[in-house]
């Protein structure tokens, strides 16, 4: 049922020996460490090995779509996407498009098992690729990723094309390039005030799968590796938190984790006139840290030499706040 997941790396060393040999069966060839562990897959499971000849209908439908800018994925009434990575953009837009199945199976699907999920997108290559598992390098590879995160949620998958006209929602996901929520700190920055307030976070309450500054983190939509949604809705009191929130939810940040009496640093303006000042000082519990103003004191992930607007006058605090009286 997998096989095919396990032989496309022995069938390129027999291509490429066959181009170098004028395609003359009747020669040796030499396999690589990849193919040979392709055949001790094989070898280790054939005797067990099954394949379903016909499978119950899809109980699942995720749909998913990709631009040069993003990725989007809509599973019934549920939507999200993002930005790429500076990295990631420079794929081709094949590989892209798996990606973004990928991504929106790993947000909707993580806790789904024994099901058959039938995927949709408007890339012709990519459903090739998905129902055949595999292709060319470097489709092969990730098509592999995709597959081996399935096969211990015995999760089937399914790709079929939908014409780019219906695929709406998605579209609109992959192309939103809203940056003002992924501005991240300079980390160098952040470790050395860290030190100085003596604080080791453990999670980012505000963060995306590209600006997370902690393997843990909590996005404010769908995310393939939040460990949750929305800060406000989980409880902060045995968090030791780092959060970066948008500006405009300042004051809400300072209550919740007063009503939750739990303790963080956060990264604030140094805004000495707003009307929430005063509660952070009467919340710090050490000294805060002042970074002013640079050019690199903040950067977008998706944009790494892109300078933020403020940067000439935006001073930051990092300050280790307490709820706790």
């Amino acid at each position: 049922m997998h096989g095919p997941l396990h032989y496309r790396l022995l069938e390129r060393n027999k291509i490429l020996t066959l181009q170098t040999t004028w395609w003359n069966f009747d020669k040796h060839m030499s396999l690589s460490l990849e193919a040979k562990s392709e055949l001790s897959w094989l070898i280790n499971n054939i005797a067990e090995a099954h394949k379903i000849l016909s499978r119950d209908a899809p109980t699942v439908k995720l749909t998913t779509d990709a631009s040069k800018l993003g990725w989007g994925a809509v599973l019934d009434t549920q939507s999200t996407g993002g930005l790429w990575s500076s990295t990631e953009s420079q794929n081709h837009i094949n590989y892209l498009e798996l990606l973004a199945v990928f991504l929106g199976l790993q947000t909707f699907c993580s806790s789904l098992h024994d099901c058959h999920i039938r995927l949709m997108f408007d890339n012709t290559t990519a459903v090739a690729v998905i129902n055949h598992m595999g292709h060319s390098d470097p489709l092969n590879k990730l098509t592999k990723e995709i597959w081996l995160w399935c096969i211990p949620r015995n999760i089937w998958l399914s790709a079929a094309h939908i014409a780019g006209k219906c695929n709406i929602q998605d579209d609109l996901e992959s192309r939103h390039s809203v940056t003002e929520t992924e501005w991240m700190l300079n980390n160098t920055l952040l470790s050395n005030a860290l030190s100085e307030l003596d604080f080791t976070p453990e999670i980012d309450l505000f963060a995306s799968r590209l600006n997370a500054q902690f393997p843990q983190y909590v996005a404010y939509r769908p995310d393939p590796g939040a460990r949750a949604v929305d800060a406000f809705t989980i409880d902060w009191s045995l968090l030791k938190f780092y959060a970066f929130p948008p500006f405009s939810i300042i004051a809400s940040v300072l209550k919740k984790i007063k009503e939750d009496k739990a303790t963080g640093v956060c990264i604030l303006p140094h805004w000495p006139t707003q009307a929430w000042f005063p509660m952070v000082e009467k919340m710090a519990v050490r000294k805060s840290v002042v970074l002013p103003p640079s050019r690199s004191l903040l950067h977008l992930p998706t944009l790494p030499n892109q300078i933020h607007p403020l940067h000439k006058r935006l001073s930051l605090l990092v300050c280790l706040l307490s709820g706790n009286n």
